[in-house]
C-alpha cells in the first residue's frame, strides 16, 4: 500500500477491513480524485513457505470478491449481519460515491506467491465486469520489481543531446543549456545502475514529488503518447524535464553534443521520466519503437538552493500538480522539518516517502513513537483538529490543508504544542489499533467504543477541550486520551450510535463534543 498507492502508515490502517465478516476483502482504498475517484478493493494471501508460494492464487478466493460486489450493489442487504463494522462504513462510503460520481472500481489479488491460473482469471474477469469492476493482480514478481527500490550513488551523469543542436546560455550567476534528449539516452540517464530494470529514485531527490505510478491519470496519458505511432511529436506535446546541477560541461566535438553534469537532479519531469521508463521496459527495450521519441530538456547550473526551489515550483505549477507538492520546500515545511528533528521526530514533507513505525514501543505515552516519523499531511490534520478545532475538516477537506488552509495551519504552529498534540495522536492511534484487533478477534458486537476507527481526530479535539478546562491533565497523556475517548463515546451513544462515516464528517459533531465537555463531572466537583 505504501509503494503502490503512496499511503502512510495511518492511512494504510484506515483501509483495513480484514477480520470476521469481511466478505473476503482485506482492505479498501478510496482515492477521491477530482477527475475520477478510484476504489481499490484488495484481497491478499501471505504464504509462509516456498512450497505454498509456488501455488497459483486460488479461484475459490477470487469468488469471494463476487459476494462483496453483490452486497455492495444490493442496497437492501443487511450490512450488520453480512459485514464487520469497518467494512460496513466502507460500503456506505462507496455507495455514496457510486451515487454521485462514476468512480473506477478495481479489485486486486495480492500475494507473495504466483499469479492466478490464466483461464480462471479470464473467467472471473469477465464475471466481475458485469459489476463495472476491473480485476488486477500483484504478486511476488511485482513486489520484487516495484517495492524493493535500490538506489544508485551516481554523482556524475552524462548524456548525448538529440539532433546535433543545443542552445547554451548564461545570465548572471546562472548557466544553462536547452535541447532534446532521445528516449534511449533518457532511459540510460534515469536507470538504477545497480538494477537496470529500476528507476534511480535518487535522481529525483530535489523534485517536489516522486514518480506517482502508472495508475495516475496523467501518467497514463504520458504512457499512451510515448508508445503511440505518433510519438515523434512527443516533445511538442510534453513540457519536458527540468534539471539542475552544481556544474555542467558541454562538448560539441561529436555529431551529437555531449553534456556532462555533476550532482544532477531532475526537479521537474518525474512523471514523464517514470512513464517513459515503464513504456520502454514494457516493450522489452524495443528501441526501434522509440527511435523517434525525444523529450525537451532544460539544464541549469547553480549552487543556490533557493533558486533550485524556485525552479522546481515554477516549472511544476504549469502541470496538474498536487498542492502539497508545491509546498514541499516552503519555508514553513523546512522549519518544521528542522524543529521536529531536534525533538527526535522525522518530518516527511514530500509525498512518496512513507512513515516509519519500526521503533514503536508502548511506553505509557511518553515516547510511544520515539525517534520515528510523521507525514506533513498528518501534521496538518493534527493541528487543524487540535489547535484550530475543526476535526471534521481534517478528513473531509484534507485537500484544502495545502491550499486555502495552508497558512492558517502551518503559519500558526507552535512547535512545543504540536509535539504534545503529535504524542496524543500517537496514543490515540495505539488505542485504535487495540480496538481494531479486538474487533477482528471477538467481533464488533463484543467490542465497545469501535467509533475510534473513524473518530481519531475528534478524540484529539476532545483532548484539547479537556486541557483548556484543566491544564494539569497535560501531565498524564494516557489518562487524558482515555478521558477524551470516554467523552466522545458518550456523545456517540447520545446521538443513537449513528453511521460513523457521516457522523464524524459533520461540523455539528464537534459542537456536540464541546457542549458535552462543558458539563461538569464528579471528578470536577472533587477537584
Amino acid at each position: 500500500m505504501a509503494s503502490k498507492f503512496r499511503l502512510d502508515e495511518h492511512s494504510i490502517h484506515d483501509t483495513l477491513t480484514d477480520g470476521g465478516n469481511d466478505l473476503g476483502v482485506d482492505a479498501i482504498y478510496i482515492n477521491r480524485l477530482a477527475e475520477q475517484p478510484e476504489i481499490h478493493v484488495i484481497q491478499s494471501k501471505h504464504h509462509t513457505s516456498e512450497r505454498k508460494a509456488a501455488n497459483p492464487f486460488k479461484a475459490s478466493d477470487l469468488k469471494k470478491f463476487r459476494d462483496f460486489l453483490r452486497v455492495l450493489k444490493d442496497r437492501e442487504a443487511d450490512l450488520e449481519k453480512l459485514s464487520n463494522p469497518v467494512l460496513q462504513e466502507k460500503i456506505l462510503e462507496i455507495r455514496e460515491l457510486l451515487q454521485h460520481h462514476f468512480p473506477l472500481l478495481k479489485v486486486w489479488c495480492i500475494s507473495n506467491g504466483n499469479r492466478c491460473v490464466p483461464h480462471e482469471y479470464e473467467l472471473f474477469e469477465n464475471e466481475i465486469a458485469k459489476f463495472d469492476a476491473q480485476l488486477e493482480e500483484f504478486h511476488l514478481s511485482e513486489f520484487y520489481n516495484f517495492c524493493i527500490l535500490a538506489r544508485s550513488k551516481r554523482t556524475d551523469h552524462a548524456f548525448h543531446a538529440r539532433g546535433g543542436e543545443v542552445v547554451e546560455f548564461s545570465s548572471g550567476a546562472v548557466k544553462g543549456v536547452l535541447g532534446l534528449i532521445s528516449a534511449e539516452q533518457l532511459f540510460n540517464l534515469i536507470l538504477d545502475i545497480t538494477d537496470p530494470t529500476s528507476l534511480d529514485y535518487g535522481i529525483f531527490d530535489l523534485n517536489i514529488r516522486g514518480f506517482l505510478g502508472s495508475d495516475n491519470q496523467i501518467n497514463k496519458q504520458i504512457y499512451r503518447s510515448a508508445v503511440s505511432e505518433q510519438n515523434s511529436r512527443f516533445w511538442c506535446l510534453n513540457n519536458g524535464i527540468t534539471m539542475t546541477c552544481s556544474r555542467f560541461e558541454l562538448r560539441r566535438l561529436a555529431e551529437t553534443p555531449k553534456v556532462g553534469a555533476k550532482n544532477l537532479c531532475i526537479v521537474n519531469g518525474a512523471q514523464t521520466c517514470g512513464a517513459i521508463f515503464q513504456a520502454i521496459n514494457d516493450f522489452s527495450l524495443e528501441w526501434s519503437r522509440f527511435k523517434d521519441l525525444a523529450v525537451s530538456f532544460r539544464l541549469y547550473e547553480t549552487l543556490d538552493p533557493q533558486f533550485v526551489e524556485d525552479i522546481a515550483i515554477s516549472s511544476n505549477s504549469q502541470n496538474r500538480v498536487n498542492s502539497r507538492d508545491l509546498k514541499a520546500n516552503h519555508s514553513h515545511q523546512l522549519a518544521l522539518e528542522e524543529e521536529l528533528e531536534k525533538r527526535g521526530i522525522r518530518y516527511l514533507r514530500k509525498r512518496g516517502i512513507t512513515e516509519d513505525y519500526s521503533n514503536f514501543v508502548d511506553t505509557e505515552g511518553e515516547d510511544i513513537f520515539s525517534n520515528t516519523s510523521i507525514d506533513a499531511l498528518k501534521v496538518g490534520q493534527i493541528w487543524l483538529s487540535y489547535s484550530l478545532k475543526q476535526p471534521e475538516r481534517a478528513k473531509r477537506d484534507s485537500d484544502a490543508i495545502f491550499e486555502s488552509l495552508y497558512e492558517p495551519i502551518f503559519g500558526s504552529i507552535e512547535i512545543t504544542e504540536l509535539q504534545f498534540a503529535i504524542q496524543l495522536y500517537w496514543i490515540i492511534m495505539y488505542r485504535r489499533a487495540v480496538v481494531e484487533d479486538e474487533i477482528r478477534i471477538r467481533g464488533s458486537r463484543a467490542v465497545g467504543r469501535d467509533f475510534i476507527t473513524y473518530g481519531v481526530f475528534h478524540v484529539l479535539y476532545a483532548c484539547r477541550l479537556i486541557v483548556l478546562r484543566d491544564s494539569k491533565k497535560r501531565l498524564n497523556k494516557d489518562a487524558l486520551v482515555d478521558e477524551a475517548i470516554e467523552l466522545v463515546d458518550n456523545v456517540v451513544r447520545e446521538a443513537g450510535n449513528p453511521a460513523y462515516y457521516t457522523f464524524f464528517r459533520r461540523p455539528r459533531t464537534a459542537e456536540l463534543i464541546e457542549d458535552y465537555g462543558k458539563t461538569p463531572t464528579l471528578f470536577d466537583y472533587l477537584d
